[in-house]
């Protein structure tokens, strides 16, 4: 009971903290709501610190996950006063919304709530600003019980910033338990720091809480591993139905991913013991078929053609769009047949949001430069990280490894989820920020395995990749400030040797004891 009052009471002096940041109306008003939504919040805080075992946990845990709300909460407070003043004169960011989606959502949840109509039309009618309903629903009735008469969007920020931050728990919980607790500090961090997440998780957006579910379920998978089968899978099922509620595609993505897991680890034995868990996965892999079916009204429950309606309903129309507002993607488009333009777009999407592209541009209001530059940061220091791990999980020793698992299902999901994106700069970090789990674990393994094994090739995985960077930062200075420059088939090539040249002479220049430095303690690449 005193840790219960403690974490409510934290949540209680967030909610006033907000109320009298809140840009919209005066702390009077929405004082009652936001002291309920942030004593909710620190129940919820207090709930998965429950989960996660009653021992104590390393003190810089609790900084990363304190500084994981705080950059949250903190980034929609300042979005939310400074969009309006310095971003672009549209009636999103004239309102301090970050997202496009996340002001059409929430005008209807406004709607919605304001009406008579009961707020189960959110699932059994959504609209198309949530085809799944599950936000909508949520912040509806945040707005028609909660709301003096106002319309308040951090109130749905102080939630998804909350469940932002206690991702990062459970995400240390899995990594710690999978890879060891120095990895595991890593990966705690990636998921607290990484911009994306951040960003996300001062919005109205749908995926704090499907980062959520992910990292609940993957810690819960975690706990199997080490034989406690029963308390793993309430949480793997509890995260997925979490994910669930907001986004029935998500939800079924988590069951596939640990449901893989378990089978490619060997752990599916034949007896007794596992019937129940198996036939609660199956159930549970039904009715989220049938739930995404029913929303979406795709399919009847069929898991292929639910998601290859995911991947190609919006796969040609980003495409065209990426192609009408590039220059440069018109070029390449017209230089090559029409089936290399979908590949090409999804090779382009995995280097979003791109850092040199960032850097250079000067053509759009500042706020919005300075945030392009902490995006294209964030993913210019983590990919090469999660190309190595990849690469290292291959030669890491036997099939049935964690983290070859890990590589194959991220960068697999990567690929799928850039190709229907077609490299779009917003869409393509957003899907891929709700694996978050996923990247923190897997780059902190590849660090800590590099560590250990003495291994030169995360090096030259770092340096191939900032040699290839600055070559493109070259040539986009040439665009945006008309300096002498390659041209883009030029710039392209030039990158392709260096790439060869570099790494040829690395693998010459280790010559004959090449075989026996890939395999010191460890196999490595």
């Amino acid at each position: 009971m005193r840790a219960v009052l403690v974490w409510a009471a934290g949540g209680l002096l967030v909610g006033i903290l907000v109320t009298l940041l809140d840009p919209v109306g005066n702390p009077t008003q929405g004082l009652p709501a936001y002291l309920l939504l942030g004593g909710v919040a620190g129940l919820a805080a207090w709930a998965a610190r429950r989960a996660l075992g009653a021992g104590p946990l390393p003190r810089a845990l609790s900084v990363a996950l304190g500084l994981a709300f705080a950059l949250r909460i903190g980034v929609g407070v300042a979005l939310a006063h400074a969009l309006p003043r310095y971003g672009y004169d549209r009636e999103a960011q004239n309102a301090g919304y970050v997202y496009q989606d996340a002001w059409l959502r929430d005008k209807d949840a406004w709607d919605l709530g304001r009406s008579d109509r009961p707020l189960v039309e959110a699932f059994t009618a959504p609209q198309s600003s949530d085809q799944y309903g599950g936000l909508l629903w949520l912040s509806a009735g945040i707005y028609r019980f909660l709301s003096a008469g106002i319309q308040q969007p951090l109130m749905i920020v102080l939630l998804s910033a909350t469940a932002g931050a206690v991702a990062v728990w459970f995400g240390w919980g899995f990594a710690s338990m999978a890879f060891g607790g120095r990895a595991g500090m890593l990966a705690a961090w990636v998921m607290a720091l990484y911009p994306d997440s951040v960003l996300l998780g001062a919005s109205q957006m749908r995926e704090p809480f499907i980062i959520a579910g992910l990292s609940l379920a993957l810690f819960g998978y975690a706990r199997t591993r080490t034989g406690a089968i029963r308390p793993g899978l309430v949480q793997v099922l509890s995260g997925s139905l979490i994910a669930l509620v907001i986004s029935p595609p998500s939800a079924l993505m988590i069951l596939v991913l640990v449901g893989v897991a378990w089978v490619w680890e060997g752990r599916l034995r034949p007896g007794w013991g596992l019937g129940w868990p198996i036939a609660v996965g199956i159930v549970a892999l039904v009715l989220t078929l049938a739930a995404w079916s029913a929303v979406t009204g795709v399919g009847g429950g069929n898991p292929l053609a639910l998601v290859g309606n995911w991947l190609t309903e919006g796969a040609e129309y980003q495409l065209t769009l990426l192609e009408q507002g590039s220059g440069w993607a018109q070029k390449l488009f017209d230089l090559t047949p029409a089936w290399a333009h979908a590949p090409m777009a999804t090779v382009y999407g995995l280097t979003r949001p791109l850092l040199p592209a960032s850097l250079a541009d000067n053509s759009g209001a500042t706020l919005w430069q300075v945030i392009g530059i902490w995006r294209g940061l964030g993913w210019f220091v983590l990919h090469p990280f999660l190309i190595y791990a990849g690469l290292a999980a291959v030669r890491s020793g036997g099939w049935r490894r964690l983290e070859l698992y890990l590589a194959i299902a991220f960068w697999l999901a990567a690929i799928l989820v850039s190709y229907r994106a077609a490299g779009d700069d917003w869409d393509n970090p957003r899907y891929r920020a709700t694996l978050i789990p996923l990247m923190a674990s897997l780059a902190a393994w590849g660090w800590w395995h590099a560590r250990q094994s003495k291994s030169v090739w995360l090096r030259r995985t770092l340096t191939v990749y900032l040699g290839a960077n600055l070559l493109l930062a070259h040539w986009f200075i040439g665009r945006y400030y008309h300096t002498p420059r390659l041209s883009l088939e030029a710039t392209l090539a030039a990158m392709a040797a260096f790439v060869v040249v570099y790494l040829g002479v690395a693998i010459l220049r280790d010559g004959g004891s090449a075989r026996r430095r890939l395999t010191v303690s460890t196999p490595e690449v």
